[in-house]
């Protein structure tokens, strides 16, 4: 409770993310799974996360976070599994590419770890799956910013693929029906972000 006044979560539902940090942290709900959680996709690798810290400070990139949270859970609200339970996990995909090493600055990784702290404080749950695919050489490293915050099971939900696209693509497929997944990942959704 304290920490929900302290980052002011609450009024975040009637807070819209401004059209400037939206096109600096592009993600969007493309569809749901075959249990019927929301599929997100990031596209980490385009987002100018040093650029909104700089600009305007790890509390406005975490609040941008939470207001993805609050929308989902608005629109789990009224979804259920085919065994007619609530949904209340969804299915991350972050992909990485484009994703460079000069976006690592040390206010970054300071705002990264602050959101592993408060994922893993707040909402550990909410995280079905995250598959995060097109992984460059150095994201061991950026991983390691998050890993001390996250439990063992967060942890396991984890899935981690480099380039190889037939490896993360087949692993998609197993788990995200074909008409869900953008057309840019194999699938016939023609969404774009």
């Amino acid at each position: 409770m304290k920490w929900r006044e302290e980052v002011g979560y609450d009024s975040v539902k009637f807070w819209e993310v401004p059209q400037g940090l939206k096109d600096l942290l592009p993600e969007q709900i493309i569809g749901f799974d075959h249990a019927n959680s929301p599929v997100v996709l990031t596209l980490f690798g385009k987002w100018d996360i040093k650029k909104v810290v700089q600009e305007s400070g790890q509390g406005m990139a975490l609040r941008c976070k939470w207001k993805t949270f609050e929308s989902l859970k608005e629109t789990m609200r009224n979804h259920r599994t085919p065994e007619n339970i609530p949904v209340t996990q969804v299915c991350f995909i972050n992909d990485l590419e484009g994703l460079s090493f000069r976006q690592l600055a040390l206010p970054v990784l300071r705002a990264m770890s602050e959101y592993g702290r408060q994922f893993e404080a707040n909402f550990p749950e909410i995280m079905k799956t995250n598959v995060v695919i097109n992984a460059p050489w150095f994201f061991p490293m950026v991983f390691k910013c998050f890993a001390p915050f996250l439990s063992q099971k967060t942890m396991s939900k984890v899935h981690v693929f480099g380039k190889n696209r037939e490896e993360w693509s087949t692993f998609l497929n197993e788990i995200i029906p074909h008409y869900v997944l953008p057309t840019m990942y194999g699938g016939s959704n023609d969404i774009s972000l």
